[in-house]
């Protein structure tokens, strides 16, 4: 991990152009002032090389992550097994639960993917003065952790589904704004084997549910709805 200079990234046009971008699209802070949150004493800026941990269940900071450039991946391990929670792109954020939370460890793995990762953090301080300030960031990280919630439990039914059919149907049905979905993907993201996961893409585009696009799959359902707006 390397702990960037603001005031470098600050003297650099592009690249403070897109760190004010990127913060000004976050959905914590599109009400905010990014210079405001950036010139504080309570943000700074790292960057992550490939497969470099960004936060562990043991070493985490009392902090609001935000991806600025690259991309990461939250993984959950589960005994001898990592499997993949969720991947993480530029504007999303990471460490909301854990923010004002008591307990010592973080729930999961968050580890960087893209080739140089810019993670900017967000202190606790500063989101508690931010929102005590500025009631509108207290409600959307309100409804910010209440979508995770209901994403968890998505991922709860989804791992508690019995069959690899069964699974595939729940997370094609949970993810039905994402489109196309890479195979390769959903054997990672599902942690079925590939053999396995042919028969069940088989069994639901015979079931006339899914439509096969190379080696991407779509719900019929969700093609549908596309095709009437």
């Amino acid at each position: 991990m390397e702990i960037l200079n603001i005031i470098t990234v600050k003297e650099d046009s592009v690249q403070c152009d897109v760190l004010v971008k990127v913060m000004s699209q976050c959905v914590l802070f599109e009400k905010c002032d990014p210079y405001r949150i950036i010139n504080s004493s309570g943000f700074c800026l790292c960057s992550y090389s490939f497969g470099e941990e960004i936060y562990t269940r043991k070493e985490y900071d009392r902090a609001l992550g935000i991806i600025i450039k690259g991309k990461a991946t939250v993984y959950k391990d589960n005994q001898s097994k990592r499997v993949i929670m969720r991947q993480l792109a530029v504007r999303d954020t990471f460490g909301a639960a854990a923010l004002f939370g008591s307990t010592e460890r973080y729930a999961s793995t968050i580890c960087a993917s893209g080739k140089q990762t810019q993670v900017a953090f967000v202190s606790q301080a500063l989101m508690k003065e931010l929102m005590e300030q500025n009631f509108e960031i207290a409600e959307r990280y309100i409804i910010f952790l209440s979508d995770r919630i209901r994403f968890l439990n998505e991922k709860l039914d989804l791992h508690t589904s019995g069959s690899a059919h069964d699974k595939l149907l729940s997370y094609l049905r949970s993810r039905k704004n994402e489109g196309a979905v890479n195979m390769q993907r959903l054997s990672k993201e599902l942690d079925i084997g590939r053999a396995t996961l042919y028969r069940a893409v088989d069994r639901l585009w015979q079931e006339g549910l899914i439509e096969k696009d190379g080696k991407s799959i779509v719900l019929i359902e969700n093609k549908k709805e596309e095709d009437q707006t």
